[in-house]
């Protein structure tokens, strides 16, 4: 989320008074010498929390984890902060040979023949979508010499309203957010998405 926060009062202590963590999780605290900001290491929940003055941000490698859930609980408990948009990444990577599986790049023009020296290193489509319930949903695939990326962003635009009591239900529809980039990742480029490694 992004917005103006108080990053002092989202620390460890805060987020247990709160029930936004269990009470005997452990944290590994790193911080900056170069910008303001602390990271919050919870291997317990797998999550890695970003705070800075501008923007919190959780992360994660485990599919199954709802940062949502976890940014919604924040915002609740803090609903003056101001917050002027609320939205979600995953990045997912496979070999290049998955590539003749993909319906938009497969024919994509690679252009090295338009070049007289120099070669393309990556080649990169992107279209943004905005679905019914306001969110844009922004996918990206990306193809290098050796592997195909998609990265998949969804977000709301809060600037009309802006304070987060109003970006609670967005934050909270990560878990759906995300499940409906990868249904128009499916329908756009034929993309099939597993995980068999994991995600971010």
């Amino acid at each position: 989320m992004v917005g103006t926060l108080n990053m002092y009062i989202l620390h460890p202590q805060w987020l247990i008074d709160h029930q936004i963590i269990p009470d005997d999780t452990k944290v590994a605290i790193q911080s900056s010498l170069d910008k303001p900001g602390i990271r919050l290491h919870f291997p317990s929940l797998k999550c890695i929390w970003t705070v800075e003055p501008t923007r919190l941000q959780i992360q994660t490698d485990d599919f199954e984890f709802d940062c949502g859930e976890l940014t919604g609980k924040v915002l609740h408990r803090l609903p003056e902060t101001p917050i002027i948009a609320v939205g979600s990444n995953s990045t997912y990577i496979a070999p290049l040979d998955d590539l003749e599986s993909l319906l938009t790049l497969k024919d994509f023009p690679s252009f090295d023949e338009l070049l007289e020296d120099g070669e393309i290193s990556q080649r990169t489509f992107h279209v943004a979508v905005e679905r019914p319930n306001g969110a844009v949903a922004n996918l990206q695939l990306s193809v290098t010499d050796d592997e195909v990326e998609l990265a998949l962003n969804v977000h709301t635009d809060q600037k009309d309203k802006p304070i987060a009591r109003n970006a609670v239900a967005p934050a909270q529809r990560f878990v759906a957010d995300q499940q409906d980039a990868r249904s128009l990742a499916h329908k756009l480029f034929g993309a099939e998405i597993s995980y068999a490694t994991s995600n971010h």
